[in-house]
């Protein structure tokens, strides 16, 4: 049998030409430099969160001149925003500590830390750093950070306007798990603002909220219940007259016996109407 040898061509960059497998590896080298210098920018660009009071904008808080809360991702419904925003500002009135709010669906693409669904809300170290560098650049008192895939909430103080120790930290914690869990975010960090008022209010620290603020949390807080009440009692009576012409007749049903299954139907619609089908 005849056998036939083929050049080795593959080798020829390598091995035949004088110092070309050293340039081979020094390429090597710097791609493997270049390859860790991108992916390091990639990590600090994970967190491209402008100040709010500078960039409402570009925190996701488009048609207002400032904002106390970031949230690029809109991980907060834009009436939950504006609730959060309200309260935030509210806190930092009448000389009060700046608050600010950041939100985030992930910290880092590289954390080392896995969250599961049954673990508790926390602020670990990796969370708690961030929510420190975030509070300085953006000038913070207090810095409130919540990032959805990692299960952390943290509240920190960086100023001696205002103190939160460690055991409100718990506190705060503790309050505001099953809002986290049952994915009501705006309420967990109303219950923060709150409780960071609550003992703000106590030690003298923040003045008490003018009355025209009060009359803003009121408006807020009543025009959806106006539009609510009024549709559920229209569909209530439309609905029970509908049942005693149409049906109530036919089966003997009563006047209020149809008043009942129309107010049955007004709280499902009513239900469905207000986010909660």
């Amino acid at each position: 049998a005849r056998t036939v040898r083929r050049s080795p061509d593959h080798l020829v960059g390598a091995d035949l030409v004088p110092g070309a497998g050293i340039g081979a590896m020094r390429g090597a080298l710097w791609l493997l430099i270049a390859a860790l210098a991108l992916s390091e920018v990639g990590v600090q660009a994970k967190h491209p969160f402008p100040n709010p009071l500078e960039d409402p904008a570009g925190c996701g808080r488009e048609g207002v001149s400032s904002s106390h809360v970031c949230d690029p991702e809109l991980l907060l419904s834009s009436e939950g925003a504006d609730r959060v925003d309200l309260m935030a500002r509210a806190l930092s009135s009448g000389g009060g500590p700046v608050v600010l709010v950041a939100m985030m669906s992930k910290i880092s693409a590289e954390t080392d830390v896995v969250a599961h669904a049954f673990d508790k809300w926390s602020c670990r170290a990796q969370a708690r750093k961030a929510t420190l560098a975030l509070g300085g650049k953006w000038g913070a008192d207090v810095m409130i950070l919540y990032s959805k895939e990692d299960r952390a909430f943290c509240v920190e103080a960086r100023s001696s306007k205002v103190r939160v120790s460690d055991d409100e930290q718990q506190v705060i914690l503790v309050g505001v798990q099953d809002a986290l869990n049952l994915g009501v975010t705006d309420m967990a960090v109303s219950f923060a603002l709150m409780s960071m008022r609550d003992g703000a209010v106590t030690n003298g620290v923040v003045a008490m909220p003018t009355r025209a603020e009060l009359m803003q949390v009121a408006f807020a807080g009543m025009i959806p219940f106006i539009g609510f009440g009024m549709t559920d009692n229209g569909i209530m009576i439309l609905a029970g007259d509908a049942i005693e012409d149409f049906i109530g007749q036919k089966i003997a049903l009563s006047t209020m016996a149809s008043a009942a299954w129309g107010n049955l139907i007004s709280d499902m619609a009513g239900g469905v109407l207000g986010g909660g089908g």
